[in-house]
């Protein structure tokens, strides 16, 4: 944490107990909240893989019909291997209103799943957490711009289509590698991602897995891809469930998982993902 200057003129006839206070209140009134970062971890999710969490988070979730593709979870600065800082200015407190004219780019592509939370209070701790911590840049500068540039990413870095290109598309039975998808990422990223994936706890005592989230790294300056720290493009390596070693709390996938389509719901009697009857024959 860094302190700019800050130069101010007392009173001779200030008192001694004020003179005190103005102390104490200086590395507030002061300074600048300055914290260090070296790049963006870029983070869409698959809503069925978010929904697969929502119970063990006790949570209700649920994908509406115009989501229709992946979904940005946030645009985190990040310090060498660790996301962060985090939480840098709480006297910028999130305001709807200063994004409001963005609500139908956010719910269709930054959407809250979570039916059982407030609309609103995903983008407000996206904003508090990192938002707050990426001030330093014209392109992130307030709510407006960092909402824009998220949404703006989500649209250039394509997720859906780069693991399409890749021959990666979603399939409510067929199972990928986690070799596959990172080759298909990094064949238009040009650098590996990292790929976290969640599970189905099922009635016979089993767990189905799938695919949750794609991080990628981009650099600070222009927001194009780079190499993450800890990944097989560093000196660091991966390992081999394809989440890197240095990234920590992340879900490590197996060797397999899958890939279901977004609208399809888990039948846990037959344990696949199933077209809603309401979609049927649509």
């Amino acid at each position: 944490m860094k302190y700019e200057k800050c130069v101010f003129c007392t009173s001779s006839r200030m008192d001694h107990y004020a003179l005190l206070l103005l102390v104490a209140l200086f590395p507030l009134v002061c300074s600048r909240w300055t914290e260090e970062y070296d790049h963006f971890t870029f983070a869409q999710s698959w809503p069925p893989g978010v929904c697969a969490v929502a119970p063990r988070e006790h949570h209700t979730c649920h994908v509406d019909k115009q989501v229709t593709t992946w979904t940005i979870h946030g645009l985190w600065p990040t310090q060498g291997s660790e996301i962060g800082p985090h939480d840098c200015n709480s006297s910028m407190e999130f305001d709807f209103s200063k994004i409001a004219s963005l609500q139908k780019d956010l719910l269709t592509f930054w959407p809250n799943l979570y039916t059982d939370t407030e609309l609103e209070s995903f983008w407000s701790h996206e904003w508090t957490k990192h938002g707050t911590c990426a001030q330093d840049l014209p392109e992130t500068t307030g709510e407006y711009n960092y909402f824009s540039k998220g949404l703006e990413m989500n649209h250039k870095y394509d997720m859906l289509k780069m693991l399409s290109d890749g021959g990666v598309t979603p399939s409510p039975t067929e199972q990928y590698s986690y070799k596959q998808f990172m080759a298909a990422v990094k064949q238009s990223t040009g650098f590996d991602p990292n790929i976290v994936c969640s599970f189905i706890e099922l009635d016979n005592g089993t767990d189905f897995h799938l695919v949750s989230e794609i991080e990628i790294c981009l650099s600070k300056t222009d927001f194009t891809p780079v190499a993450c720290p800890g990944s097989e493009n560093s000196s660091k390596g991966g390992n081999q469930s394809g989440s890197y070693k240095t990234i920590k709390s992340r879900s490590k996938c197996h060797q397999h998982f899958n890939y279901p389509p977004i609208q399809y719901v888990f039948n846990r009697k037959t344990g696949m993902f199933e077209l809603p009857n309401d979609l049927v024959g649509r």
